[in-house]
């Protein structure tokens, strides 16, 4: 109390006392040591966030996977291949350029379904 009476700022006797008071046998650590820890603390915060978010991202892309599978089985049960290569070109998916030129030519489900539509229309209007 004396000392603060005498103007020493509480800042400074709080360093003073943190000097004096023995902690039980710990050992006093650094501002370098401190700034470490602190670190790595935050560095282990960032690895658990990382961790989560693979977490996340592996289950979202087990999803995708799935409902991918789900697409395929769907496209092949019900159009042709080459409709169905159409489709995986139109995606994005990468042929080899002599694919990627048949798959051009071709004519997709609905197409060839539209020319039979006509041809029997016109066989219909013949037959009248």
């Amino acid at each position: 109390m004396q000392k603060a009476k005498d103007g020493i700022a509480s800042i400074e006797l709080m360093e003073e006392l943190d000097q004096k008071i023995e902690y039980g046998g710990a050992r006093k650590i650094s501002e370098y040591e401190e700034e470490l820890l602190n670190q790595m603390d935050e560095i282990c915060d960032y690895q658990l966030k990382v961790q989560k978010d693979l977490n996340l991202t592996k289950r979202s892309l087990g999803k995708t996977e799935k409902q991918l599978k789900q697409t395929d089985s769907a496209i092949s049960t019900y159009c042709t291949s080459t409709t169905r290569d159409k489709i995986l070109f139109a995606r994005g998916w990468q042929f080899m350029p002599e694919k990627v030129a048949e798959i051009e030519a071709s004519k997709s489900d609905k197409e060839i379904i539209a020319e039979l539509s006509k041809i029997n229309e016109m066989q219909e209007r013949r037959k009248r």
